[in-house]
């Protein structure tokens, strides 16, 4: 079994990610308050809870694990170094109090809590305020963004006020340490997914101040290869072909996994470009089966884009700087590309903890349609 825990929001708006995950992966998981009734699931969600599809995760399974002290530990060194946050009129307190009020006075009933409650378009983009339920957070936390006028409580029942950036930041480093928890908990590989760029830099950015956290990772995006059904098909639908087909879906996650795996021994560009052009090669051959299974199923479908993030063997990181002809010191190195796969080595702020269960693929995916490429299918 095999999850992606979707952050930064409850429900998944992105209908293209969400049809990518459910086909390319067991289960889906979204970060739940368990204790707040009052919560609103969106009908897809509650949709796939209802076919054993989705299990909501919850932060006290992070709270309760030993990777506790080091997502608190991580949230407040990334939140006092101004690198850490795109534009440091964040860190103005002024902001905080004004978006509070602005908060309390355009409340709305019956609004979906994982959504902005003004519109983008009212305010500056670092101006945004947003809501962090208080079982999302600890005591030691709460203190700290409360002191630097970080957090303030919106005056009404269990939800914190702070800005987008910093709800992003947060939001994002409790998806990476939450999956590190549960896939101790329950022995089973999570990785972490999310809709856009910004999020998955927030989780897993390059380091900046210091190096000793840091491992060299890959970072490999893969355009126009994944078959996605069009949002306009039922996810019943979906999970009909999902079932019809699992042999078909695991054929092309195999290939997906074993590329990923290659890329983590390699040694030198040589062996990047033999194993991305092999791949390529298989991978066209998988994308076309099933995108015809689709077509004979009835299922508009789109090829959509995959970013992953995958740590490098420490064997191999040596001479892959030395071919990169590139320092340990430096943070990211020249991005090599075959066509539709492009390959760039950086050095990540991981974090590692000797518990953690990692996957022979790929640590933490990216799914768009920024260069899609529609299919034609009809029924």
């Amino acid at each position: 079994m095999r999850s992606i825990l979707y952050y930064p929001n409850i429900n998944i708006k992105d209908q293209n990610w969400l049809r990518n995950a459910i086909l390319y992966w067991d289960e889906v998981s979204s970060i739940v308050p368990e204790g707040d009734k009052t919560i609103s699931l969106s009908p897809e969600i509650c949709e796939l809870m209802e076919q054993e599809c989705y299990r909501p995760m919850y932060p006290s399974s992070l709270f309760q694990s030993e990777f506790l002290p080091d997502f608190e530990n991580e949230v407040i060194d990334r939140l006092s170094d101004p690198l850490s946050l795109p534009d440091q009129r964040l860190h103005k307190s002024s902001f905080s109090r004004g978006a509070a009020a602005r908060v309390q006075a355009q409340r709305f009933p019956d609004t979906d809590y994982s959504r902005y409650y003004l519109h983008e378009d009212n305010l500056p983009c670092y101006e945004l305020p947003v809501m962090l339920h208080q079982e999302k957070t600890t005591g030691k936390l709460y203190d700290f963004m409360r002191g630097h006028n970080l957090l303030h409580w919106d005056g009404i029942g269990n939800w914190y006020v702070l800005d987008e950036e910093i709800a992003r930041l947060y939001m994002s480093l409790l998806a990476k340490y939450l999956a590190k928890a549960e896939g101790v908990r329950t022995g089973q590989f999570v990785a972490v997914g999310t809709d856009r760029p910004v999020n998955l830099s927030y989780a897993y950015g390059n380091t900046h101040s210091s190096l000793k956290n840091g491992s060299w990772c890959l970072d490999c995006v893969m355009q126009n290869i994944l078959p996605t059904p069009h949002k306009s098909v039922p996810l019943k639908k979906i999970l009909a072909f999902r079932q019809k087909y699992r042999d078909e879906l695991l054929q092309f996650r195999h290939e997906l996994d074993s590329y990923e795996n290659s890329l983590k021994s390699c040694k030198d560009v040589q062996e990047i470009q033999k194993s991305s052009e092999s791949f390529r090669e298989k991978i066209e051959l998988e994308t076309g089966k099933l995108t015809r299974i689709m077509h004979q199923s009835g299922i508009e479908a789109a090829l959509t884009t995959v970013k992953s993030l995958i740590e490098l063997d420490s064997s191999s990181v040596p001479a892959l700087l030395s071919a990169f002809a590139v320092g340990s010191h430096s943070r990211v190195l020249s991005a090599v590309s075959y066509g539709m796969i492009k390959v760039t080595a950086s050095r990540l702020n991981l974090r590692k903890q000797r518990k953690e269960i990692l996957s022979d693929s790929g640590f933490a995916y990216l799914y768009h349609a920024n260069t899609k490429k529609i299919v034609s299918v009809r029924g």
